[in-house]
């Protein structure tokens, strides 16, 4: 069982069924599965169970998924536990949007599976499925968040723009909305990243050079140590820019006259679409 393999499978899984897509998620859970919801008395066992309840919904409502954090865990060589974690709101006919922080924790192992034509072949299936809603820890908490409450809104949510995928240093697998990453810097003598976002700052494997070649759409380049997301650039002037959370970068003089010309161009093409 590759485990890379495996995180890339979970995410597409996850992200095809708050599409309201469930066909992925039925393929890959085993038919003696063990599934846990986030809220009480929700545990269902055996995937004719869980198709069961499924049908008994009414599909009114849409989701939206934040940044995704993925994790895995290495239990034997034919099983792996893969973690995401996410914030994810919902959207309900009247109107209001829930948030929470999603949890799910994904148990696979290799089946060997029968086919029609009578071919034996060896296919990695979900035997557990557990989902919860996490709090984020007020200054006051440690281990308990007693001083945290899920958010209710009112107001509109602006659907998902593109991903960027990466992976830590810590052998996560990130998937950021690309709207949430305001700039990236070279690290480790070019060898490496910084994603910098409003919440947090996470380093990368991969170098400057990747997010520039394989997101060209998303990103600028003032400089030869950054890559900015033009999307977050307060203003321009003689020689630098400013982020609208106030981070302020250089742009050498030889590049000014041409990446005020690459931002105006960017900026004239986001007006068209």
């Amino acid at each position: 069982m590759v485990i890379s393999d495996i995180m890339k499978l979970s995410y597409n899984i996850v992200s095809e069924y708050y599409k309201n897509n469930l066909e992925p998620f039925f393929q890959y859970t085993d038919d003696d599965v063990l599934w846990i919801g986030p809220a009480n008395k929700q545990l269902l066992q055996s995937k004719e169970a869980i198709i069961k309840a499924w049908s008994k919904e009414t599909p009114d409502l849409t989701f939206t998924m934040g940044n995704v954090t993925e994790y895995s865990v290495p239990l034997k060589s034919k099983c792996c536990c893969v973690i995401l974690l996410f914030s994810i709101y919902t959207h309900y006919p009247d109107g209001m949007t829930q948030m929470h922080h999603q949890r799910i924790d994904l148990t696979w192992i290799e089946r060997k599976i029968i086919c029609e034509n009578g071919e034996t072949v060896t296919t990695p299936k979900m035997v557990k499925i557990h989902i919860s809603n996490g709090c984020d820890l007020d200054d006051q908490d440690f281990i308990y968040a007693t001083h945290s409450q899920d958010v209710n809104t009112n107001q509109a949510v602006i659907p998902p723009g593109k991903r960027i995928l990466f992976k830590t240093k810590d052998g996560q697998i990130c998937s950021y909305l690309s709207d949430s990453v305001l700039w990236i810097e070279k690290f480790n003598h070019g060898k490496n990243s910084i994603i910098h976002t409003a919440a947090e700052d996470v380093q990368s494997t991969k170098n400057t050079d990747y997010f520039m070649e394989k997101y060209p759409d998303i990103f600028l380049q003032p400089h030869k140590s950054y890559l900015v997301n033009p999307d977050h650039i307060k203003n321009i002037c003689r020689f630098k820019l400013t982020l609208d959370n106030g981070t302020t970068l250089s742009i050498p003089e030889k590049k000014y006259t041409k990446f005020r010309a690459e931002y105006a161009k960017w900026t004239e093409e986001m007006y068209k679409r």
